[in-house]
C-alpha cells in the first residue's frame, strides 16, 4: 500500500496509458478517424479542412500496426502526455486533486483514444504553456526558439491553437518589449511557412472553409443554448459545471496564471460569440481544457468540502 501511495501519480499515468491502448485497439473506428486515415495516405503539407499533424501521427502509428490501434497509437501517447505536462505546470501537485479532476472529465477519457486533431491539439497547448513558462524564467535566445517550435507545432495539430497564442500575448502585453519574444514569433512563423505556402498555392481552402463555407444563414437561439450546454456535459456530466464555475472565479497571481486565465475565459468567449453566426462543435474549445485543470486545480486546493464532493462524484463519471 505505501508503494502505491508514494508511486500513485506514476501508476495513474500508466494505468490511463494502458487503458486507453486497450480501448484503442478493440474499438472500431469513428468516421472522422477514417477520414483523417485517408489523409494518413497521402502525407502533405496541408488539407482542405486541417492541418498536417494528424495525418503524420497517424502515418507513424500505422507504419507499426495495421489496424485500430495503429491509427492511433500516436494519440494515446500524446494523451498521457498532455497529462505528464499538466502535472508539471502545476504550482501545487495535489496528486489526489489532479486524478480526481482528470477522471471527473468524460471528454478525456473519451478523446484519449479517438485519433482527431483534439489531442494534439492539447498536447501542444501544454507544451506550448511549459515552454512559455521556461521563457518567462529564461528569456534566452534558445528558449526563444523553443518557444517558436512550440507555436509551430501548436499551429499545425489545429488552427484553434492560434487562440492560445493570441490570448497569452494579451495576457502579456510587456511582450511587445521583449525582442526574444520577436524572435520566437518568427522562428515560429518560418516553421509554418511550409502550411502557408500549401494554403497559397491551392488558393486558402481552409480559410474559404473554415470561415465562409461554415457559415449559416441565419443565427437560431439553439446555436448558443447547445453550445453552453454542451460544455458543461463534455467537461463532466456531473462535475463539470464545478471546474468550470471554479476555474472562472481563479485569481491570478502571476504572469503565467494571468496567460492561462486569458486563454481560458477568451476560447470560451471567442467561441461563444461564434455561436451568433453558426453552429459551434462542442469540442473546438479543446484548447482551454489544459488551462482549466490547472486553474480548477488551484482553486479546489484549499477547499477540502469540494475536493470530497468531487471524489464522491469522480466513480460515477468513470
Amino acid at each position: 500500500m505505501s508503494f502505491i501511495k508514494k508511486n500513485i501519480i506514476p501508476l495513474f499515468f500508466l494505468s490511463w496509458f494502458l487503458v486507453n491502448l486497450l480501448q484503442a485497439g478493440t474499438t472500431e473506428l469513428f468516421d472522422d478517424e477514417a477520414y483523417y486515415w485517408i489523409y494518413s495516405k497521402f502525407l502533405s503539407w496541408g488539407y482542405y479542412d486541417h492541418p498536417p499533424m494528424i495525418a503524420l501521427l497517424i502515418k507513424i502509428g500505422y507504419f507499426f500496426f495495421h489496424n485500430e490501434l495503429g491509427v492511433r497509437l500516436l494519440i494515446v501517447v500524446l494523451s498521457t502526455a498532455s497529462l505528464v505536462i499538466i502535472y508539471d505546470l502545476l504550482p501545487q501537485k495535489n496528486k489526489k486533486l489532479l486524478i480526481a479532476i482528470t477522471c471527473s472529465m468524460a471528454v478525456l477519457q473519451i478523446g484519449g483514444i479517438i485519433a482527431v486533431p483534439d489531442i494534439p491539439l492539447i498536447f501542444f497547448t501544454a507544451l506550448f504553456y511549459w515552454l512559455y513558462r521556461r521563457f518567462l524564467k529564461n528569456s534566452s535566445l534558445i528558449n526563444a526558439l523553443l518557444l517558436g517550435t512550440g507555436m509551430a507545432l501548436l499551429l499545425y495539430s489545429k488552427y484553434h491553437g492560434i487562440l492560445i497564442i493570441l490570448f497569452t500575448l494579451l495576457s502579456n502585453l510587456k511582450l511587445f518589449k521583449q525582442p526574444l519574444a520577436y524572435v520566437a514569433a518568427i522562428f515560429g512563423i518560418i516553421l509554418f511557412l511550409p502550411h502557408l505556402q500549401w494554403q497559397y498555392v491551392h488558393h486558402f481552402p481552409s480559410v474559404q472553409y473554415q470561415l465562409f463555407e461554415r457559415s449559416s444563414s441565419g443565427y437560431k437561439i439553439s446555436y448558443t443554448t447547445d453550445y453552453v450546454f454542451a460544455q458543461v456535459l463534455l467537461i463532466g456530466p456531473f462535475m463539470g459545471w464545478l471546474l468550470l464555475w471554479k476555474s472562472f472565479r481563479f485569481k491570478p497571481t502571476d504572469v503565467f496564471e494571468r496567460a492561462l486565465k486569458f486563454s481560458l475565459v477568451g476560447v470560451y468567449l471567442f467561441f461563444l460569440l461564434s455561436t451568433l453566426k453558426g453552429r459551434v462543435e462542442a469540442n473546438w474549445t479543446a484548447p482551454a481544457w489544459v488551462p482549466l485543470i490547472i486553474l480548477s486545480s488551484q482553486a479546489l486546493q484549499h477547499n477540502e468540502q469540494w475536493r470530497k464532493i468531487l471524489w464522491k462524484w469522480t466513480p460515477a463519471t468513470l
